[in-house]
């Protein structure tokens, strides 16, 4: 018989549910990290702290990830928003006692409103004071005790501020050219490969 044309694709076949024993650890992995977050939210509440109110939100934003790799959206969504809540808190103790550190929860908490907004085609340009607050931050960090996160954050908000003017296609070189910029200096794996899943 005659042959299909070289440019002919096969159907993609239909994705095949997760096992069953994978379902299982994915929800075993929510409810323990579930438990560590209500513990560390006990903790925040009972000694405010930047980094014990980013350790609340750093928890939240890993079950939001969990959740969604399971498929529950209902559930994503709030984690994402408790996310948000918990960097928040961070971000205004920082604030309040000049916390040379602000970046950090600023940063993820700009992050968990994006992806939360993902669907949103309006440009909302990010709050010039805040930016201003953050990169001030970012660059007393980096004068003082640089390190890979303080040179890696200069790209990360860069990033974040195209995404919420709309504009990621008109920044996409001088993003590249800023993370090959840091990479020449820094190149642990281990690193970066928490810069790929916070992208992701």
């Amino acid at each position: 018989g005659a042959k299909a044309p070289s440019s002919a694709k096969a159907p993609k076949a239909p994705k095949a549910p997760p096992p069953a024993a994978y379902g299982a650890a994915l929800d075993a992995a929510c409810a323990e990290v579930a438990a560590a977050r209500d513990e560390l939210q006990r903790l925040a509440a009972q000694h405010p702290s930047v980094e014990g109110h980013s350790l609340v939100g750093s928890a939240n934003k890993r079950l939001a990830l969990l959740y969604r790799r399971s498929g529950r959206k209902g559930e994503a969504r709030a984690a994402l928003e408790a996310t948000i809540a918990g960097y928040r808190g961070a971000e205004q103790i920082a604030l309040d006692c000049g916390d040379a550190d602000l970046f950090y929860p600023a940063l993820n908490r700009i992050a968990a409103e994006l992806v939360l907004r993902a669907g949103d085609k309006t440009a909302a340009p990010l709050d010039a004071e805040l930016l201003a607050a953050v990169r001030k931050s970012l660059a007393e960090k980096h004068a003082t005790d640089p390190d890979f996160w303080s040179a890696t954050a200069f790209v990360e908000l860069d990033l974040y501020e195209a995404v919420a003017a709309r504009r990621l296609a008109e920044s996409k070189e001088a993003l590249l050219a800023g993370l090959a910029a840091v990479h020449k200096r820094r190149d642990d794996a281990s690193q970066w490969e928490s810069v790929a899943t916070q992208a992701a």
